[in-house]
């Protein structure tokens, strides 16, 4: 597992909340397997209050939000449930896209072996929108704003589309450079 400084991911901090910057490779959470370091246990260390709002996959980067007191985490809870939170994430997927907040709309579950997919008779409802920010030669940089939040959405959204996240070996994506290779290349922040 990757090592970091939570101190120095810290990006935001007042009296009811701290963001960091997670970076990739680390789980937000405890692994079940291997040595622990993930954002959950580092955070304890620094304050033994804190708690996760929320949760980012571990390859993904990007903004994490913590709380500091019960009331805090109870008005994030509340506002991510509510969805007044907007999520967007940054990925940059194999080919050339047009997106111009294209939704895609496709029912997720969580199989008994722990990986998500479509699954139109049993999944829960899940809804992504996707716009091009940029398009390079063999790749293009999407904005995906998830409605819901299941495990793998994005990747999985994006992959029913042909347009899977460039070195992503969960969406098997190995057509990224060898720069893209050490890690997924998506990242998340909110408005």
């Amino acid at each position: 597992m990757r090592r970091f400084n939570f101190k120095d991911q810290i990006v935001f901090e007042n009296t009811n909340y701290l963001a960091i910057n997670k970076p990739p490779g680390v789980s937000s959470l405890h692994e079940r397997i291997g040595l622990a370091n993930s954002v959950f246990e580092q955070a304890k260390k620094y304050n033994n209050h804190l708690q996760l709002c929320h949760r980012l996959d571990k390859e993904t980067s990007g903004v994490l939000l913590l709380s500091k007191h019960a009331d805090a985490y109870s008005h994030a809870a509340q506002a991510f449930e509510k969805r007044t939170i907007k999520k967007i994430y940054h990925a940059i997927s194999h080919g050339n896209h047009s997106y111009d907040d294209f939704k895609v709309d496709l029912p997720l579950v969580t199989t008994r072996s722990g990986r998500s997919a479509v699954n139109k008779q049993k999944g829960k409802p899940s809804q992504t929108s996707f716009t091009t920010l940029e398009n390079f030669v063999h790749f293009t940089l999407i904005s995906c704003s998830p409605v819901s939040g299941r495990q793998h959405q994005i990747r999985i959204h994006l992959s029913s589309q042909n347009a899977p996240i460039a070195a992503d070996k969960i969406s098997r994506s190995y057509f990224a450079t060898k720069s893209l290779s050490k890690s997924s290349s998506s990242h998340a922040f909110a408005k």
